[in-house]
């Protein structure tokens, strides 16, 4: 249905390439879900996460990337006879590289699974693998791409328990059957699927109920555990052959223990360990030493699991930690990304993958020096659940040329910012709200605001606004020590644009059913109009012009459409765009050209019309685009993306900043 809406709309609305050159310098270092390496080649390492695939093969000196048509890597799989042959899921599906990332193809073939739980390749026979996958409606993979070389996908059912399960390969991934005969109430939703490496047909699976399950025979027959099994992941150790660790995932602080094979376990007492999630766990092959991936960071035991201390690793959510003896070395993939430490505890060093950062939520230029960026990336939107809270902010000084980190800490999460006229940064997140000067380069913790959205306007500092959806609205002239608030008179309030070239400044408020206006900054409202809005924005260069995107009728079609109005709201034109079928996510005026309108869509892809609307074209955007900011100058576009860091292009060759030859 995607690729006919998009039909009819091109054929209603010719579009042309606007020529533009896009490019990314960063931010780098985004979250790392998977670290994986063979025994065949101890100092081949691959790393993954939601920038793809990435390979080391000097124990982490140096990487390079090596992913193929898919991003947002949620596990990985490497043979351990060959470290050429490696599996990984992703957003698009299932691949295979047979040559260490060379080349890859999709592997999908009987595999209904919609959000995989676990990706395990058998330690002694590699061809047999194990999927398992949480409850969620089964994909379908369409042949073609989107933007960027990204393969297609469409959801197939709406069943929940359509694409669960777990599934099991004998062909390397080839080809995948569906396992029957798992035990528990909600045995299709597998969160967690484990086995015992030291006896590969010994499986675990644990329900979302909390059920646990487990077969003896590679999958073949299951019984249901008396008790709880690591389903998570499970250690051996190297002297005491009978001994078995383990962790599951679905209640904090749980660490198992086996002394007769992994017949029975015994959840452990841990001394030494917040109670958090433990997610994964790794023996040294030498020592015995256990090395637990908690979110929390890393911690390290030596009496199999009863005392614990800091390994010196970030204390930060951490999805996997694995040690390779024979490069000699331990490796943490977290939020961060990537670090690495010697097997006889040194210190923990930061590898540098050059990944583009993921989960760019927001990116703001400052309203006054087009040099000034900031960019958010909030790892709540993570493809691996322990990074749901962490979230860092950056500065660029120099148009996104590099970037340097601000703040980083687990209450960044959903966070909205804002930059007044000033420059300063304004961030709201976990309750506290904390304003960074430019000037001085410092935070400041501020008084929490009435609501959670920030929007501020261009030319006055220390104006700062706050709003939500229930609707409430306040407004700060102090740069957020105090807050006086009003109601304006609309249901659902979705979206705020100030007007501060007018002293007080002038004030739009849209939602659902209407938009409302305030000439006194905020503190008295009057309806312009009974008209939807979901996002709004007052052209700087001319503010009797407001662009608006809303729900609309099109034809047989509901969708998502561009008005104008020069009137200060009072009336509008539709504005027919290319992708108002698919549905738009965000748009920036050109703040010294009031004819100039960037609209980005639910497809991710960019469109510009120099025209006030009347003709459209595609930007060419390279991969999938989120929040769109314009330079103050108006000389620079820069896109937040989901997977791929900050990207920008010179949308100005007469305003192009020095920065930027």
């Amino acid at each position: 249905m995607r690729i006919a809406f998009k039909f009819v709309a091109l054929f209603f609305v010719p579009v042309s390439l606007v020529a533009v050159e896009w490019s990314t310098h960063g931010p780098t270092r985004g979250a790392v879900t998977e670290a994986a390496f063979s025994s065949a080649a101890p100092k081949t390492v691959y790393a993954a996460g939601g920038a793809g695939v990435f390979r080391s093969d000097d124990a982490g000196e140096s990487w390079r990337n090596v992913s193929g048509p898919f991003n947002a890597v949620t596990h990985l799989a490497v043979d351990q006879t060959n470290a050429n042959n490696i599996l990984a899921t992703a957003q698009q599906g299932v691949f295979k590289s047979a040559d260490g990332g060379v080349s890859w193809h999709k592997v999908t073939k009987g595999l209904t699974a919609s959000d995989p739980s676990a990706l395990i390749m058998d330690p002694v026979t590699p061809s047999t693998v194990y999927l398992g996958s949480h409850c969620g409606p089964s994909i379908a993979f369409k042949t073609g791409t989107q933007a960027g070389g990204v393969a297609a996908l469409d959801t197939s059912s709406s069943n929940p328990l359509a694409g669960a399960g777990a599934f099991k390969s004998v062909d390397g991934g080839e080809s995948w059957t569906k396992i029957q005969g798992l035990l528990g109430a909600f045995v299709q939703c597998v969160e967690e699927l484990s086995l015992d490496p030291a006896a590969p047909r010994h499986l675990f699976a644990v329900d979302v109920n909390g059920e646990p399950s487990e077969s003896y025979d590679a999958g073949e027959t299951w019984t249901r555990a008396a008790a709880l099994v690591p389903g998570r992941a499970v250690a051996g150790h190297p002297v005491f052959t009978m001994s078995r660790f383990g962790v599951e995932l679905l209640h904090p602080g749980n660490f198992l223990r086996s002394i007769d094979g992994g017949s029975s376990w015994t959840n452990v007492t841990t001394t030494g360990v917040p109670l958090v999630h433990f997610n994964d766990l790794s023996t040294d092959p030498a020592t015995g030493r256990l090395f637990l991936a908690t979110d929390a960071g890393i911690y390290r035991s030596g009496d199999s699991g009863s005392t614990w201390i800091e390994a010196g690793a970030p204390r930060i959510p951490t999805s996997r930690v694995v040690v390779d003896r024979a490069a000699g070395y331990v490796f943490a993939a977290n939020a961060l990304g990537l670090f690495r430490a010697p097997v006889t505890l040194g210190p923990w060093q930061q590898l540098t993958l050059a990944d583009p950062s993921t989960n760019v939520r927001h990116v703001i230029a400052d309203p006054h020096d087009p040099s000034t960026l900031y960019s958010l990336i909030f790892d709540f939107d993570s493809v691996f659940e322990p990074f749901a809270d962490h979230g860092r902010i950056f500065l660029s000084r120099d148009g996104g040329s590099s970037w340097q980190l601000l703040r980083e800490n687990d209450q960044l999460a959903f966070a909205s910012a804002a930059a007044d006229g000033a420059g300063d940064l304004y961030v709201y997140s976990g309750d506290n709200l904390w304003r960074y000067s430019s000037a001085a380069q410092e935070w400041t913790q501020l008084p929490k605001p009435p609501a959670y959205n920030l929007v501020a306007g261009r030319q006055r500092a220390g104006h700062i606004y706050a709003f939500d959806y229930t609707p409430r609205f306040a407004a700060s002239d102090d740069g957020g020590q105090t807050w006086q608030s009003s109601s304006p008179p609309i249901q659902s309030l979705r979206a705020v644009a100030v007007d501060d070239s007018t002293q007080p400044s002038t004030i739009y408020a849209g939602g659902d059913r209407g938009i409302s206006k305030s000439a006194d900054n905020g503190m008295t409202w009057s309806m312009v109009s009974t008209e939807q809005a979901q996002l709004l924005a007052v052209a700087p260069s001319m503010p009797s012009r407001l662009y608006r995107i809303a729900s609309a009728k099109i034809g047989i079609y509901s969708g998502i459409t561009v008005l104008r109005s020069d009137d200060r709201g009072s009336s509008w034109t539709l504005l027919r765009w290319p992708d108002e079928l698919v549905g738009a996510i965000s748009m920036a005026v050109d703040p010294s050209n009031a004819q100039s309108l960037w609209v980005g869509s639910h497809a991710g892809r960019i469109f510009h019309t120099s025209d006030g609307g009347a003709t459209w074209a595609d930007s060419g955007f390279p991969v999938i685009a989120g929040e769109l900011s314009i330079a103050a100058d108006g000389s620079r576009l820069d896109v937040a993306t989901n997977n791929f860091g900050v990207w920008d292009a010179l949308i100005s060759q007469q305003r192009r900043h020095p920065s930027k030859p």
